[in-house]
């Protein structure tokens, strides 16, 4: 059985951006051992670099379910269903991603950004301010965090997170907009 070795061969064209090459090759991996979700995940990050986020989703939720504690494959998941406007469904499953692995700042991080742009506020601090504790060096998170802060007229705890933002990432020009 060749399937790992059709998956990394998949991985290296994805990585050099044949993404058609890819799919193929990652798809023979399937084929061989179809209830490998790091596969079916894997054929979904080539989809989403393509643009197909229709076929991305399909394959992340076919990793997610196959095993529902790869947090990764709910993060991507989330993401791609963020992308297509899907909020509630995005939301369910950056939950589901920190669920699985309630250490994952990335999943926290990317709960925050969909119940943000959810427009509910409290909830997106409380993941941000969750993701903070784990990856406190994350500008980003601190950036985002400040944003929703300012949104809440917490003026004084956003400056905060901007200037924290800056410190750790001095050439990051939103952050330094959002400050001023």
């Amino acid at each position: 059985d060749k399937a790992d070795a059709w998956y990394l061969l998949g991985m290296i064209a994805h990585e050099i951006g044949q993404q058609q090459n890819a799919i193929a090759l990652i798809e023979c991996a399937v084929e061989r051992k179809p209830d490998v979700a790091a596969y079916r995940h894997a054929l979904g990050e080539a989809f989403t670099a393509m643009g197909e986020h229709d076929r991305a989703l399909g394959a992340y939720e076919q990793a997610c379910s196959r095993n529902p504690q790869y947090a990764e494959a709910h993060i991507s998941r989330g993401i791609t269903l963020h992308t297509l406007g899907r909020l509630e469904d995005a939301i369910d499953a950056f939950r589901s991603a920190t669920a699985a692995r309630a250490d994952f700042a990335a999943a926290h991080y990317n709960l925050g950004n969909a119940l943000h742009d959810a427009g509910r506020m409290k909830e997106a601090i409380t993941a941000y301010l969750k993701a903070l504790a784990l990856a406190p060096d994350d500008s980003a998170t601190c950036n985002n965090l400040g944003i929703a802060l300012a949104r809440q007229l917490r003026m004084e705890e956003a400056l905060t997170a901007f200037t924290k933002a800056i410190e750790l990432r001095p050439d990051f020009a939103e952050a330094h907009a959002n400050r001023a």
